[in-house]
């Protein structure tokens, strides 16, 4: 089953999820006929591609069983490291991650009942993580501003009213917290 797809530097990527077969796959097509797999990982599924100035990102969830977020990178699209994996701050990532061209980092968004964290992610690293005030589900950029969509009780993602906050003003370098984040 086919989870996402994302074009990048002249190809489309696509991920999928294999359930329970634990082989979710990347692939990639410079026409859209000829598809060349790229990657074969053991994970459960692969979901959310973005991009920085450098790296294509994807996340995966590792085990339907648990908590269970990795992220992964790649310079060129072929290569791919997981270079981030967590059993406590998540089991997948919520909704879309984002990235945010005034200080060019993707956000990940994790998605676990009462476990509320955003990972930047800058230049192929994971940088400190982020505990927002709201369960965000997904990210969107407007005139230089990042904002987040998302639960605003992160125990009660079903039946608490949804918000958009505006997650800060941001430099290069670090973050002011703002509205939704503390």
């Amino acid at each position: 089953r086919m989870t996402h797809l994302y074009p990048w530097q002249g190809y489309l990527y696509a991920a999928n999820s294999e359930d329970y077969d634990y082989s979710a796959r990347i692939a990639r097509t410079s026409d859209g006929t000829n598809w060349s797999l790229i990657l074969t990982t053991n994970s459960y599924w692969i979901h959310g591609f973005e991009c920085d100035s450098n790296y294509l990102y994807c996340s995966s969830m590792e085990d339907a069983g648990g908590a269970s977020l990795a992220v992964w990178s790649s310079p060129d699209g072929i290569e791919w490291t997981r270079f981030f994996y967590t059993t406590s701050e998540g089991k997948d990532v919520g909704g879309r991650p984002w990235h945010f061209s005034q200080n060019d980092r993707v956000y990940f968004s994790s998605h676990w009942p009462s476990v509320v964290k955003m990972f930047p992610v800058y230049n192929g690293t994971m940088e400190a993580r982020i505990n927002p005030l709201h369960g965000f589900a997904s990210y969107f950029e407007r005139d230089g501003r990042l904002y987040g969509i998302g639960s605003s009780d992160p125990s009660d993602w079903v039946l608490s009213p949804w918000v958009v906050s505006l997650l800060g003003v941001y430099s290069n370098n670090c973050p002011i917290i703002e509205n939704g984040v503390g």
